[in-house]
């Protein structure tokens, strides 16, 4: 990340808001920022279907910072953008309106925030290299992600720290022709981090999110690391029915932490074919009724789990972020991890250290699924004590970060990192099914290798110094009583 340029970029933001911190004048100044990217990057492979009088549109707007009407002119030129590639540009500016962008706490001219934030913006530059242009366009990501913390996490919102995504990536082994879908996108860092791990075609990337200003950040994201083409989209992604759906090579998310939107509400339903879900009845655990009660149809609003597994197609992998509970917890918790190690489709379990995630002390996993398992073992890695400390959360470096990827690659034991799992080990009874890492991976660190003579011989020599010891007490004991 070139800290220079994002600590610019955050000092010209917090002049344009002034006191507002509303997402949209945030989403206007990455409006902004985006028509200075498009007239930097235009003659790189990234925008060669827009006309030269379009890009000489968007100069002229820097070449004239002192006319009046900026509003206007920046609405003129996205209106062009959207019908030159409606494709890119008609999602990205879709609440996009900077005549109707009001500052609520200031009086000052709208007109007079945007040339300031135009002259601010004329002073950076993306980079006159490829490689400059996407390190300076990842950057932006950073102050996406730090808007985010400031005006979502009093919503129990938690973005996926890009360290994490990464390994989540590596671990999924993207191919360049494999499809990804987030049904919890976000702000978009796994779709982002899967692209640049897999070498993904952006037309294979799919994400969805009930809140339309995480997509829309999510766009933006995206824009900014050269992704035009993924498909975003607002909506439940719960309520989508199986039949309505592709299908795809990997399923990368962070669901929402609640259990009743990560697991079914009917474990018997996990697994199985949407048809014989609607038929499914489930006896009432409560004493105080009898007889079968109907669930709720799971055609008509899933769980995270359950919706994971059915947007795989028959090879797939799902890779996501659960909370501990999931993982040790009785009732249903238990139930679906049953069904999970003996269809045999957990490959690996990941530990995260405490705090990893801002605004949250909640402690997480990494739950890796694979529909396509070669063998029955479960890889377990404790990465809980992998992290530097920080004021605000803990973070995960790339050092961390490679020896997880390390022993995820091995997929053998390690002493205090790793370790592999038969099934039957996680059935027994002493274990039965329980799935925390940290209990298999300090369970059987190796004990030291001890030599049995050296250390008879050092407690028979301890003996023999007790046994004069004790004479010495006995003859000083005895002159005494004389």
């Amino acid at each position: 990340m070139n800290k220079d340029f994002i600590v610019s970029l955050t000092k010209y933001y917090r002049k344009f808001r002034d006191k507002d911190k509303s997402p949209e004048v945030f989403v206007h100044f990455l409006a902004v920022l985006a028509l200075k990217f498009i007239q930097e990057t235009h003659e790189k492979p990234y925008f060669t279907d827009l006309k030269a009088s379009t890009i000489k549109s968007i100069f002229s707007i820097w070449n004239n910072l002192s006319q009046t009407g900026t509003a206007s002119r920046l609405d003129n030129i996205i209106e062009i953008l959207q019908e030159e590639n409606s494709e890119i540009f008609n999602k990205l500016f879709q609440s996009v309106f900077f005549r109707k962008l009001s500052f609520s706490e200031s009086d000052v001219d709208r007109d007079t925030k945007l040339v300031q934030l135009l002259e601010d913006l004329e002073g950076i530059s993306f980079g006159n290299t490829l490689k400059a242009v996407e390190e300076n366009g990842s950057s932006i990501g950073y102050l996406i992600e730090k808007f985010t913390e400031e005006s979502f996490h009093k919503e129990g919102f938690l973005y996926t720290p890009r360290s994490i995504a990464n390994m989540m990536a590596q671990m999924a082994n993207l191919e360049p022709n494999h499809s990804v879908y987030d049904p919890a996108a976000g702000i978009g860092t796994l779709l982002v981090q899967a692209a640049k791990v897999g070498k993904l075609s952006e037309n294979n990337l799919f994400g969805q999110d009930i809140q339309s200003p995480y997509i829309e950040l999510a766009r933006f994201h995206l824009f900014f690391n050269g992704i035009f083409n993924a498909s975003l989209e607002v909506g439940d992604s719960l309520s989508k029915t199986r039949s309505t759906k592709r299908t795809y090579d990997c399923v990368l998310t962070q669901p929402p932490f609640r259990e009743k939107l990560l697991l079914p509400a009917n474990p018997r339903d996990f697994l199985q074919p949407l048809k014989r879900r609607k038929r499914n009845l489930s006896f009432a655990a409560d004493n105080n009724v009898s007889g079968p009660v109907r669930m709720r149809r799971q055609s008509e609003h899933l769980d995270f789990l359950t919706q994971a597994m059915d947007s795989l197609n028959e090879t797939g992998k799902a890779i996501l972020i659960v909370p501990h509970g999931l993982l040790f917890k009785t009732g249903v918790a238990y139930q679906i991890r049953r069904k999970m190690v003996n269809n045999n489709l957990v490959e690996a379990i990941v530990d995260l250290p405490p705090h990893v995630f801002y605004s949250s002390k909640i402690n997480a996993a990494i739950l890796v699924l694979n529909k396509n398992k070669t063998h029955d073992n479960i890889l377990f890695i404790d990465a809980s004590s992998l992290y530097d400390s920080d004021r605000r959360r803990n973070k995960i470096r790339t050092s961390h970060s490679k020896q997880v990827m390390d022993a995820f690659r091995k997929f053998a034991t390690q002493e205090g990192l790793s370790y592999r799992a038969s099934q039957s080990e996680i059935e027994n009874e002493r274990n039965n099914y329980n799935l925390t890492a940290k209990r298999y991976v300090q369970a059987h660190e190796r004990i030291p290798d001890v030599n049995l003579k050296e250390l008879m011989n050092e407690i028979e020599s301890l003996e023999k110094t007790l046994s004069n010891i004790q004479d010495r007490i006995k003859t000083e004991m005895a002159s005494l009583v004389k």
